[in-house]
């Protein structure tokens, strides 16, 4: 069935053919899936997501598309040759940026071109001054001027090619940053602060360099910052044995320089012979250089030097002192120290007792063998041995022993112009042995004056060799065959039960 769109009826549709009918357009949904349901017959909607008219045909709905009439018939041809009549308005397409121009004098021959001197909307923002974009007008952060303060502020680099000049009343250039000068004149020359802040300028190959290697911080204002006054630090790969850090000159003469080399790694030198440091204009402290006296380090006052308290004076010309006042000093020799928790040492230290010697030990230290080894050309000659809960002194000849006097159980040795005598109980000596007579030894108890010689009993077969004990000696046996009345001169022989007095007369035990 064909339809046409006849706008007489009112927005509706003829049929074309016998039993012509209109139908009216209901109304306007968003799209096909709002159309109503229940329509009557020849209902007609627009739908505007796709601008069709759609007809209910009685089981659903139907689209009439846009409802366009027929194209009509074709207008009657121009003279030949005739231009139509210019059109009145502004010409499509052209750019942003682009304005329209006159292409010639004629009416309405236009033409969109880009935007030249003279006019536009300026680039960037407020203070930035202008620049040719790429045709169009440019502004930039970097360059910038402020009509307030006359100020104008060229935050990249600033080139004078060649015959350019730059003139200016300025005392002082401040750069806020590294900035570079192209100067393309070899022999022109401008000289820029170099470095981080607080570093010396210095040549650098004809320019002014600095370094934080050799600096100065002018204020020291923060409490947590670690300053360096000055620094100087130079890589040494290769240079002289007598290359100076510093040398500070008078008239041409050095006085005190400062020297890096392989032998020594820090040298001071002073070519006067003395190098002294001074306090409220006297000499605290000098080091002499050879030629100057015998002194490698000579005090001027009498403070002494003090280590954590540990004070070395001088008391008199050649006397060497450790005081401080009156507390007391200690001196500790180590043989071997691994920490503070690991040694061996000796402590050396004057109290009230006297002189107290003490051998100390810590962690993985060791007791030494003596307590006190005094020695001649590496011979001991007196020795104080340490022992497990008691010592002994012994002497030494040779580094070997010939006395030991060991004490145990309380008992002592003791030794008095008239006398050698031993105690057992620690009281004065209870046995001891006198000069009697020229060649004559007494056995005395120390008080009375009465004594007795003990030999303690023992078998004829313990006893020594008579040859090796030698003649003279003395023994006394519990198990002789032979009695001293009845055998007296005789050898004496074992396996009785006889206590008898025997001698040795060189070769044999002799009954007497």
């Amino acid at each position: 069935m064909a339809y046409k769109y006849n706008p007489l009826l009112g927005i509706g549709l003829d049929e074309t053919g016998a039993g012509a009918s209109a139908f009216e357009v209901l109304g306007t949904v968003a799209t096909v899936g709002d159309l109503p349901g229940g329509a009557t017959q020849g209902d007609v909607y627009l739908v505007e997501a796709d601008d069709n008219f759609y007809v209910w045909d009685g089981s659903a709905w139907a689209s009439l598309g846009t409802l366009a009439g027929p194209q009509g018939p074709a207008g009657a041809t121009g003279p030949a040759g005739a231009d139509g009549a210019d059109g009145v308005g502004v010409i499509t397409g052209g750019t942003t940026g682009q304005v329209l121009a006159k292409a010639s004098n004629t009416d309405y021959d236009t033409e969109w071109v880009d935007q030249t001197g003279g006019g536009g909307t300026p680039g960037g923002s407020d203070t930035q001054v202008q620049f040719n974009d790429g045709g169009a007008f440019g502004g930039d952060p970097g360059l910038t001027y402020d009509k307030t303060t006359d100020k104008l502020t060229v935050g990249g680099d600033l080139e004078l090619e060649n015959g350019g000049t730059f003139t200016t009343t300025l005392q002082t250039v401040t750069p806020t940053a590294n900035r570079t000068v192209s100067i393309p004149d070899a022999t022109g020359t401008i000289g820029l602060v170099n470095g981080p802040t607080g570093s010396i300028q210095f040549n650098q190959a004809g320019a002014l360099s600095g370094t934080s290697d050799f600096s100065t911080t002018l204020n020291w204002n923060n409490a947590t910052t670690t300053f360096t006054g000055l620094k100087l630090n130079v890589t040494d790969t290769a240079s002289a044995a007598d290359s100076k850090l510093l040398d500070l000159q008078a008239g041409g003469t050095s006085y005190f320089s400062i020297t890096s080399g392989t032998t020594n790694f820090f040298d001071i030198n002073s070519s006067v012979g003395a190098v002294t440091f001074r306090t409220g204009g006297a000499s605290i402290l000098r080091f002499y250089g050879p030629g100057f006296g015998t002194q490698p380090l000579y005090v001027d006052t009498l403070g002494g030097i003090n280590i954590r308290g540990a004070m070395l004076n001088s008391d008199a010309d050649d006397i060497l002192a450790l005081r401080n006042g009156t507390n007391a000093q200690t001196y500790r020799l180590y043989n071997t120290y691994t920490d503070a928790s690991n040694y061996e040492r000796t402590s050396i230290t004057r109290d009230s007792s006297g002189l107290v010697i003490d051998a100390q030990k810590g962690g993985t230290g060791v007791d030494p063998t003596n307590l006190l080894d005094v020695q001649q050309a590496n011979t001991s000659f007196f020795k104080v041995v340490a022992g497990a809960g008691s010592g002994s002194v012994t002497l030494q000849r040779a580094n070997t022993p010939v006395l030991t006097l060991t004490q145990s159980g309380g008992g002592f040795v003791g030794l008095d112009p008239t006398r050698l005598y031993f105690s057992a109980s620690g009281g004065v000596g209870t046995v001891g042995l006198a000069p009697d007579s020229a060649g004559v030894v007494k056995v005395t108890d120390g008080s009375t004056g009465t004594g007795y010689l003990k030999l303690i009993p023992t078998t004829v077969s313990a006893l020594t060799a008579a040859a090796t004990v030698g003649a003279g000696t003395k023994a006394f046996v519990t198990d002789s065959t032979s009695t001293l009345s009845s055998h007296h001169g005789q050898a004496v022989v074992g396996g009785g039960t006889n206590f008898v007095p025997v001698f040795s007369d060189g070769t044999n035990w002799i009954v007497g």
